[in-house]
């Protein structure tokens, strides 16, 4: 078991979050809030991804891969786009992504219920995929857990992803003994549920959901349950 959790979540020990379950501020014992006085305090784990990223800077073949990642990104001409590596958003920041030892991460997250029935609880995990060459981007030692939600309700956004925002912002300013790695998240990949809780708005099938236009939109389908 040691050793299964070694690879997949690195060598560090796991750490709790803790969070009121009452307004969802982190908290360390207790809410200091008046209002909160006496909830619960819940918790999420935080994984330790940048552990499991110093582990991968270990391996050979992980750095022939990032290097292939950059020789494509850097060879491909302007006017032509086959892969991630060459959208407008990247090119914008190629001063970083040219970099021999930088890395970039899209990050996947999505809720599942514990059980058949929802009431017994969700399981939020988020995940970080290094943007390898396509080939190799999706092999399981390649996603890095980064944090595991399991709670009766679903997360709140802010609360739950604002560590992984605040270490991201570490990573990409952090200054190495030997080598300097930066890292940053270009991409999140989420359902239409989560894309809503992941932007803090309506769900795709309420009124102006769409995030692009403030359109209200038109209900179609059976019960309404769709919006165009």
């Amino acid at each position: 078991m040691k050793s299964f959790m070694k690879q997949y979540f690195g060598s560090k020990e796991l750490t709790k979050i803790d969070y009121c379950a009452s307004c969802s501020n982190q908290v360390k014992d207790r809410c200091p809030k008046a209002g909160c006085r006496g909830s619960a305090i819940s918790s999420f784990l935080d994984l330790h991804f940048e552990e499991k990223v110093k582990d991968l800077f270990k391996d050979p073949e992980f750095l022939n891969l990032l290097k292939k990642g950059k020789e494509q990104f850097t060879s491909t001409a302007s006017n032509v786009s086959h892969d991630i590596y060459h959208r407008l958003d990247y090119k914008n920041f190629q001063g970083f992504s040219s970099k021999p030892c930088n890395i970039s991460f899209t990050v996947n997250t999505d809720g599942v219920n514990k059980f058949s029935s929802s009431t017994a609880g969700h399981l939020w995990p988020v995940y970080l995929m290094i943007e390898l060459p396509k080939e190799y981007r999706f092999r399981k030692k390649y996603i890095i857990p980064a944090y595991t939600y399991c709670d009766k309700y679903n997360p709140n956004m802010l609360t739950f992803l604002n560590p992984l925002v605040e270490k991201l912002n570490t990573l990409n300013g952090r200054e190495g003994e030997n080598v300097t790695v930066r890292c940053m998240l270009f991409l999140a990949s989420a359902d239409l549920p989560a894309r809503a809780a992941l932007m803090n708005m309506k769900q795709f099938n309420g009124k102006c959901s769409c995030h692009l236009s403030k359109s209200e939109g038109t209900a179609h389908g059976q019960h309404n349950l769709h919006r165009c």
